[in-house]
C-alpha cells in the first residue's frame, strides 16, 4: 500500500499495458509502482517497468529501482485507485 490510498500496479498488468496503451504521445515515458521486489535482474538488482514511445516504436523497458533511489519530480508514475 503506498500513501493516500493508493496501490501498487502488479508487475503483469503493467507489462500488458504495453499491449493496449496504443496511443501515447511520443516522448511520454509511463513509470509503473510495482512492488519493489516483483521484478529482479539476474544480479539481485530491482527494477520498476516503464512504457515509452519514440522513433515510431513503442518500448517497455525497466529501470533500476532501490529503497534510496530518487525519482525527479517530472516524473509519472502509474498506479491502482481502488
Amino acid at each position: 500500500m503506498i500513501s493516500e490510498g493508493l496501490e501498487l500496479v502488479p508487475p503483469e498488468v503493467a507489462i500488458n499495458c504495453r499491449f493496449y496503451y496504443d496511443e501515447q504521445p511520443v516522448g511520454e515515458w509511463l513509470r509503473f509502482a510495482t512492488p519493489m521486489d516483483a521484478m529482479i535482474d539476474s544480479d539481485g538488482v530491482q527494477h520498476l517497468p516503464k512504457l515509452g514511445k519514440a522513433l515510431g516504436l513503442y518500448f517497455i523497458e525497466t529501470y533500476w529501482s532501490y529503497k534510496d533511489a530518487v525519482f525527479h519530480p517530472h516524473n509519472e508514475f502509474v498506479v491502482v485507485i481502488p
